[in-house]
């Protein structure tokens, strides 16, 4: 038997835009390099555990606001930090794609809310006033 040695060389993330204006899909590959030549293998996923738990991920905040009462940006917090150990974005995405997949509770995610954007007038008016 011949051992043939194969190296990881790194995990690389592929981004690619949405066509619809969506959120930009990623892509996540390991880069094994064998003999000089890299080959690129897609990192695999298993959808059921993935949708197990995004299930989980929707029923442990909608215990955190709505049965413990806690404020939506503290039960990101523990649900990032203390829970599921992904970020705080990620958690909002997946309660926004996945909120009306639950039959037997209502989990109502947070608005969008988008900070306005000063123009330089409007910042040097504000900085005259003062």
């Amino acid at each position: 038997m011949t051992l043939v040695h194969v190296a990881v060389v790194k995990n690389i993330k592929i981004v690619a835009e949405s066509k619809s204006g969506g959120n930009p899909v990623f892509f996540a590959f390991y880069c094994l390099e064998f003999r000089g030549v890299r080959i690129f293998v897609p990192m695999a996923r298993d959808k059921k555990l993935l949708q197990r738990r995004n299930e989980k991920l929707l029923r442990r905040y909608h215990y955190w606001t709505e049965v413990e009462r806690l404020r939506f940006d503290d039960a990101l917090r523990i649900l990032s930090e203390d829970e599921f150990f992904i970020s705080e974005a990620l958690i909002m995405r997946i309660i926004r794609e996945n909120c009306d997949k639950l039959d037997d509770i209502v989990v109502e995610p947070v608005p969008i809310r988008r900070t306005p954007r000063l123009t330089r007038k409007q910042a040097e008016k504000l900085c005259n006033n003062q």
